[in-house]
């Protein structure tokens, strides 16, 4: 993912998993202030973001901007066109999968 930081440095660490049929990568991505993953990108699998500290913005396909808090969290499935940025800086979680449920069990 490009990140671009207005000068600032962005880090990531990044882990793959196993858990049964379905691999999983798990993303801890540290986003500078003013920064922007860089364009409109599809989720190439499902994905779950969640915002462990700063707060930022997303916005998916249908153009709708919604703000991020700490304990915030966006799903995107499969082929959503989406962004996220930040004025303040914020840290993400994001675990992306080939499961559509995003390693969730029901019932």
């Amino acid at each position: 993912m490009p990140i671009a930081a207005a000068g600032r440095p962005t880090s990531f660490s990044q882990t793959r998993s196993r858990r049964e049929c379905h691999p999983r990568t798990t993303t801890c991505l540290r986003v500078a202030s003013i920064a922007n993953i860089h364009w409109r990108h599809p989720a190439t699998v499902p994905q779950l973001m969640v915002v462990t500290a700063g707060s930022g913005y997303a916005r998916g396909d249908d153009a709708t901007t919604i703000r991020l808090t700490v304990g915030s969290a966006v799903v995107w499935t499969q082929g959503d066109e989406h962004e996220t940025w930040t004025e303040e800086g914020m840290v993400l979680l994001i675990i992306e999968t080939d499961d559509p449920n995003l390693g969730v069990r029901h019932g």
